[in-house]
């Protein structure tokens, strides 16, 4: 990007609400965890239980400064972390959602981590075993995914930010009054699918082994849960039509619009590296872009890359990108015209 683009590149939207759910509230949940934990303490035994084994029974003592030192350490580096995506990122919705869904989640997450262990330890004598229940970290986890949801939810859809800038690249060849849409279905290569059952096929034994040792129902539980949720991210549905682009997975979530009025020009190019250029597959943020730039990237090869208004970009790694690219040039041209 040249000087000149990025001085006409309009600031990040919704900055009062990255700064409330990227960094003022997982910093005030995360301090209002330690001042609980600090006025635990003399309630607490010297030596603490920091891990238990199957059916519940302690498996491992030690200082509650170790609990609280190593779960706090986490807490605080990854709230700095997301602190600074959430105020230098988010010019799309997409990335402000994830941003600040993970930055609300996570600091709710790891302040049940350091409280519910210790909350069934209050006043109990020294050298007596605690009585442990998995319905606690279950209820953990539970708030920490209701506010995850809560924050991106509150995080601010995209501003309408239709262009009047011409429409640059090559334009499909349709007469005044004629209608074309343009539909694929994306899905991965052979060679992917296979790795991706191999690995569930491992994950699924060692979460199964962990389970049954651990006599736990709720551990076997939380390991299934992602794992219908990563497969359907890797089917989706890419359409052109007068409305601009539209990209959904299998399930019709999540889905990634383009109005035509907001496409400053489309092309055909190539994702050489999920990996290196998106950090994976599935809907991601560009690694050397992440200020904009969203990807559907469900394998590598040809891709359709969309430039879309307030310095924003689309990339789908999709087959016929270049007639995909041509009709949503000229229904973004239309689009401006009307």
């Amino acid at each position: 990007m040249t000087a000149g683009a990025a001085e006409l590149r309009p600031p990040i939207p919704y900055r009062g609400r990255r700064v409330l759910w990227g960094v003022v509230v997982p910093f005030a949940i995360t301090a209002g965890a330690f001042a609980l934990l600090l006025s635990w303490l003399p309630r607490l035994p010297d030596q603490v239980v920091l891990q238990w084994g199957p059916e519940g029974t302690p498996s491992r003592l030690g200082s509650v400064w170790e609990l609280i030192g190593i779960s706090g350490s986490f807490a605080v580096l990854s709230s700095l972390v997301l602190a600074g995506c959430a105020l230098f990122t988010g010019r799309t919705g997409f990335i402000r959602r994830i941003v600040l869904g993970l930055a609300t989640g996570q600091s709710l997450l790891f302040a049940g981590i350091m409280v519910d262990p210790l909350a069934h330890q209050l006043d109990l004598p020294e050298g007596d075993a605690p009585a442990y229940s998995e319905w606690g970290l279950l209820m953990v986890l539970t708030v920490a995914l209701a506010g995850g949801i809560l924050a991106a939810t509150l995080a601010g859809a995209d501003p309408r930010q239709p262009s009047d800038r011409p429409v640059t690249g090559e334009q499909a060849e349709l007469a005044p009054d004629e209608r074309a849409v343009w539909v694929k279905g994306l899905t991965p290569g052979g060679r992917f699918l296979s790795v991706f059952a191999a690995v569930a096929v491992v994950y699924f034994s060692l979460m199964g082994a962990m389970a049954w040792w651990a006599q736990s129902w709720f551990t076997l539980l939380v390991s299934l849960l992602p794992v219908p949720l990563t497969a359907v991210m890797f089917a989706w549905r890419v359409r052109v039509d007068s409305r601009g682009l539209t990209a959904s997975s299998a399930l019709g979530w999540p889905k990634l619009h383009v109005p035509a009025d907001e496409v400053e020009g489309a092309e055909a190019g190539r994702v050489e590296s999920p990996m290196g250029e998106f950090g994976g597959w599935g809907i991601r943020s560009s690694l050397s872009e992440p200020d904009g730039t969203v990807g559907v990237v469900i394998r590598g090869g040809e891709a359709l890359v969309v430039s879309r208004s307030g310095g924003r970009k689309v990339v789908v790694t999709v087959d016929d990108a270049a007639t995909a690219a041509a009709l949503l040039n000229t229904k973004a041209a239309r689009a401006r015209q009307s």
